[in-house]
């Protein structure tokens, strides 16, 4: 992975949009925090880890106003106590989940509003039957927090519920738009490349970049 630098901005790492900017924040092995900046408020998606997302935040002098989740996983949400603990922010998440408390309760349709931006949840059940996903609609699909639904070249595990719910999940993410950036929580993608290749596809088909830990030019895979 390219080296990560809490108080620069970074192509690799930083990705503006209209009413905000989108940072990747690595935390545990290989799973990304998402830190929403407006101004000086910032939002954080799935933080499975505390501290690097408080680091995040000092180094930016941004305020933690709001943590959204996409499901139950620790991965996901064990930062939440620590980040409660130092932080007034409200916690949106979907029903049923192990964290100290939910202020907002979401599901299929809910609108979150935060600032200038305003997402529209989805449920996108398959990798749990519990899951969500939180899609910029306004005034066009730009990004999404789609969880542990897809990954670069993959998807989450099944743990036994049905392939058909989760494919199902896969089909609606497809309805958005080609330029709408999806911001999945792992980055798996050269392993789940190389998984592929081993079972005999003949390339992976990567216009690289395509993921984070290798230099860009040709699929490390592949070339």
């Amino acid at each position: 992975m390219p080296n990560f630098d809490p108080t620069r901005d970074d192509p690799d790492w930083s990705f503006p949009f209209q009413h905000l900017v989108v940072h990747l924040v690595p935390i545990l092995d290989g799973n990304y925090a998402f830190v929403l900046a407006q101004g000086d408020q910032a939002v954080v998606v799935d933080p499975g880890e505390a501290a690097p997302v408080l680091e995040f935040l000092r180094a930016r002098h941004l305020c933690l106003s709001h943590i959204w989740l996409t499901h139950r996983h620790p991965d996901h949400v064990a930062g939440v106590p620590e980040l409660l603990r130092v932080t007034e922010a409200r916690v949106v998440a979907p029903a049923g989940l192990p964290v100290p408390r939910v202020d907002v309760v979401v599901d299929e349709g809910a609108v979150v509003e935060w600032g200038e931006a305003r997402f529209r949840v989805w449920s996108t059940p398959g990798h749990l039957p519990v899951h969500v996903s939180y899609v910029q609609d306004r005034p066009q699909p730009e990004l999404a927090f789609i969880g542990d639904v897809l990954f670069g070249a993959g998807c989450g595990r099944l743990f036994g519920n049905p392939p058909e719910l989760l494919f199902a999940s896969h089909r609606r993410l497809m309805t958005l738009p080609g330029t709408c950036r999806l911001f999945c929580a792992h980055e798996l993608t050269l392993d789940n490349l190389a998984f592929a290749l081993n079972r005999g596809m003949p390339s992976c088909g990567i216009v690289w970049p395509g993921c984070r830990r290798a230099a860009p030019g040709a699929c490390p895979l592949c070339r």
